[in-house]
This record gives C-alpha cells, structure tokens and sequence, in this order.
C-alpha cells in the first residue's frame, strides 16, 4: 500500500489542494520506523492489522498550521492482519474491492492545536467513499526528525467495507474500526 502518509506533520502536498509555501519544512517519511495500523473485530474477538504498503510528502510547521498539509495514499491491497485467509477476503469486492479501489486517501483540510497536541481535519476515501474525520494527534519534533502518534475511530459502513452478509446486527464482524497511526518522519 502506498499511502502518503497522513503524519502529524502529515502535511503533505495535498492534490488539488493547497500547495505547500516554500517556507514551509517538508518532511520525508521513514517507512520502515512508521506505522498505519487499525484495530477491528471478529467475533467478538480484537484483531489488529496494518497497511505495509504507503508513502507521503509531507510539509508542516508547528509554527504555521494554517500552511500545513498532508496527503497520504494507502495501498490497501497491503493489508496485513497475520491471517492469510481473512487478508485474502477483506481483498475482494464486499470488502476493499482493491481491484477497483487500489487506494485508499486521506488529505488533510485543517490543522490545529488542542491542548498539549494537535487535530487534523481531513478527508478520508475508502472504496470510492470519501468522509470527513478528525484525527487527534502527539507531535514531537526532535531537530530534523518528528514522531507523530494518533488515534482515529471510523465505521466501516460509512465506507461501504464490509457490504452483504457483513451487515446488520448478526454480523461477525464489528463496526467500528481503530485507526492507529504512528509516523516518524525527516526534514528534507
């Protein structure tokens, strides 16, 4: 999956967005140091899972939010939630579709500061289905090198995954899904 990644200093070129100032710092991603996993359930039971496959050009200052943005593209067919079988049908049409939908997006609309971290406004596409979220996030910026950290609860049916015999009340499957993202990026 590649996805542009959605760092806290997820700012990132967003298309057909704003571009980012050139005063703004543009950050690169550290791919094999980040994370964008998700927590989710099946029968009852927690699972976790990541996307192994996603990138992001990235453009932030804590000093500016208003100049911050972040464009991240996941490459869904990457999932990976340590049970081949399940990887293999959350591929398929009911659920990622990835033969029609190879990425999911998330670019961001806002930024701002809420108490001792920030919050990201963006919009997310999953499926073809694009959404609006808030994604709360830790930042920390240690020279030319930023951490970010950020929890971000969705519904899958808002985003059409998990469609016929995945819906309703009897479904083995919950709805609510935890993002987990986790990015450690460099200053270019």
């Amino acid at each position: 999956m590649r996805v542009r990644v959605l760092f806290a200093a997820m700012v990132l070129w967003a298309a057909g967005g704003v571009a980012a100032s050139a005063e703004i710092p543009k950050w690169n991603i550290v791919l094999e140091d980040s994370r964008l996993g998700f927590t989710a359930t099946q029968l009852g039971a927690p699972f976790d899972g990541v996307f192994r496959g996603f990138e992001a050009t990235i453009a932030f200052d804590p000093a500016n939010p208003n100049a911050n943005v972040a464009d991240v593209s996941i490459d869904v067919s990457s999932i990976d939630t340590a049970q081949a079988d399940r990887d293999a049908q959350v591929r398929g049409a009911e659920w990622f579709d990835v033969s029609n939908h190879p990425d999911a997006r998330f670019r961001t609309t806002a930024f701002r500061k809420a108490g001792d971290g920030w919050e990201a406004d963006a919009e997310l596409t999953i499926k073809g289905v694009t959404r609006t979220v808030t994604l709360p996030f830790e930042l920390r910026v240690e020279g030319d090198r930023a951490f970010m950290e950020g929890t971000v609860a969705i519904d899958r049916r808002d985003f059409n995954v998990g469609t016929g015999q995945w819906l309703g009340p009897d479904s083995a499957v919950g709805n609510e899904v935890i993002v987990k993202v986790s990015i450690v990026a460099d200053r270019i």
